[in-house]
């Protein structure tokens, strides 16, 4: 399915935040303004919400996607949420190290 012209707009949106971020301020990083930072762990689960349905970005916008789906901390959170759905269902796991 295609996602709606308003759905566009909004990715489109989010990218051009993103893009002019990370070209404004992230020379020290690849983070969108060079270090990892709280503005980042906000952006977190929109990278993630992109990466899930494959969302179409430029290639500043989707080098920082990767860059925050990369990163430790968010990959430890990730994880998390997958033993919290999985206790939900009845199973157990155990978190594995992350970075």
């Amino acid at each position: 399915m295609k996602p709606s012209e308003a759905l566009r707009d909004e990715i489109a949106r989010i990218d051009a935040i993103w893009s002019c971020c990370r070209r404004r301020f992230g020379e020290n990083g690849n983070y969108l303004f060079g270090r990892f930072s709280i503005a980042d762990c906000y952006m977190a689960s929109v990278a993630i919400v992109f990466n899930s349905y494959g969302a179409e970005l430029s290639a500043e916008a989707n080098a920082y996607k990767e860059a925050l789906l990369d990163n430790p901390f968010v990959q430890k959170w990730m994880l998390a949420g997958q033993q919290e759905e999985r206790e939900a269902h009845g199973e157990r796991i155990t978190l594995t190290s992350v970075g």
